[in-house]
């Protein structure tokens, strides 16, 4: 289950209650709420919860500020959400705001990590520890919120009741947020309207803020929001098209590891997430196959991959990437290696900026990013690279290999990869 909610920036209000620092406000969703119709208006559509709480019931530890006034300071790493001062006017997410530009906000609350900035995805995993998040379980599904700000400047607020922190990231970027940060998860996510209904998540836990949308714009993007500074692989409004390609696959298992985990499989599983991360930030995803067969009958490994390369040349594919696993004679051989063909300049620039992503979605060793003439590398008439995503012989890599968990990390870590040559 989830819930979209947009406004215009000057229809979104911070209901605060009296707070002492280091203490909890002893309020729930619900009861701010009703102070909020009390002593305000009664004219609103949806309240939310947004900060983080030190435990369930515990003190904020973000930055709480209205009308002039700093209730919490918070953690100065953390990205802050601010509405300028006056009935009307816009709402943005900075980078450590100074104390008089939160003063002067009509509201701002720090939160976190970054998840859109500027029109792109975020690297999740460096703004968990450039900003010291933690216990987020950012590959785990549960709770999760978040908030942004649209292109054409409208404030949208997402929760889901099961979804990573990555799958969140990608949600908020194709609901056209150019900048969107994390919202406190867990018991914390709740929705409410003005009867007190629940709309999603939870209500009784304590917290001290919430965020007021008082008119509703629609529940969806408009066809024009996407960021218009997200940059395109090629000019104009060409839209990215990748060929993704599972290695191995019908009666070809690949590796296969000393306990029978077949290399077909995990690169099956793992390209099929990358496709769905870059569909969700708006690329055109083509597959070399997304079952379990083969493309040439029969045992001619060189029709094979001269068949999965013309997938990619039909498709006019901006980029190629063929996902594999390694395998060696020793256990120790540990590690990720990704190739390009010799000579292609933008080749070279895919297979770095992928390895770059992976090695910080995946804490895997980082053997080499080198070229070399495979024939799938050589037969496609676009920028291609070749990545092994860990030794299949190896104890600890294969051991990750067959989380869904971590596939599904690297997957990300993989589009990341590629949604950085739109730069």
């Amino acid at each position: 289950m989830d819930l979209i909610t947009i406004a215009r920036p000057e229809d979104v209000d911070l209901a605060v209650p009296p707070l002492t620092p280091g203490q909890s406000s002893g309020l729930t969703l619900r009861q701010i709420a009703d102070g909020y119709s009390k002593y305000v208006t009664r004219d609103w559509a949806r309240a939310v919860n947004v900060e983080y709480r030190a435990g369930p019931s515990g003190p904020s530890v973000s930055l709480i500020a209205e009308g002039g006034t700093v209730w919490t300071t918070g953690d100065p790493r953390w990205p802050v959400m601010m509405a300028t001062k006056g009935g009307v006017g816009g709402v943005v997410i900075k980078e450590a705001p100074s104390e008089a530009d939160i003063k002067a906000a009509r509201w701002a609350f720090s939160a976190g990590p970054w998840l859109v900035r500027d029109g792109r995805l975020t690297n999740i995993t460096s703004e968990l520890s450039r900003c010291g998040f933690s216990g987020l379980m950012e590959s785990s599904l549960r709770e999760r919120a978040a908030i942004g700000i649209r292109g054409d400047g409208a404030v949208v607020h997402y929760a889901d009741s099961a979804m990573t922190l990555y799958d969140l990231a990608a949600k908020m970027l194709t609901l056209g947020c150019r900048d969107a940060i994390n919202l406190d998860g867990g018991g914390s996510v709740g929705v409410i309207d003005p009867d007190g209904r629940l709309l999603i998540g939870y209500s009784t836990r304590q917290i001290c803020c919430a965020l007021i949308f008082k008119r509703l714009i629609d529940d969806a993007p408009p066809k024009d929001s996407q960021p218009s500074s997200q940059p395109l692989p090629k000019g104009g409004d060409k839209q990215m098209i990748v060929c993704i390609d599972p290695g191995h696959g019908g009666p070809d298992p690949g590796a296969v590891s000393p306990d029978g985990i077949q290399e077909k499989k995990i690169t099956l599983t793992v390209a099929k997430r990358v496709a769905e991360y870059l569909r969700r930030a708006g690329v055109q995803v083509a597959l070399t196959r997304d079952t379990d067969k083969e493309l040439v009958p029969g045992n001619d490994d060189s029709a094979e991959l001269r068949a999965r390369a013309q997938v990619a040349n039909n498709a006019k594919a901006d980029y190629f990437l063929s996902i594999h696993c390694n395998a060696a004679s020793t256990p120790d051989a540990e590690g990720f290696e990704v190739y390009c063909y010799p000579g292609s300049i933008k080749g070279a620039m895919l297979a770095t900026k992928i390895a770059g992503a992976y090695a910080i979605a995946s804490g895997l060793k980082r053997r080499k990013v080198d070229t070399a003439n495979f024939q799938v590398l050589r037969d496609t008439a676009m920028p291609a690279a070749l990545i092994e995503l860990g030794f299949l012989t190896n104890k600890a890599d294969c051991a990750l290999l067959r989380e869904p968990a971590f596939l599904d990390k690297i997957a990300l870590g993989i589009a990341f990869g590629i949604l950085e040559m739109r730069a």
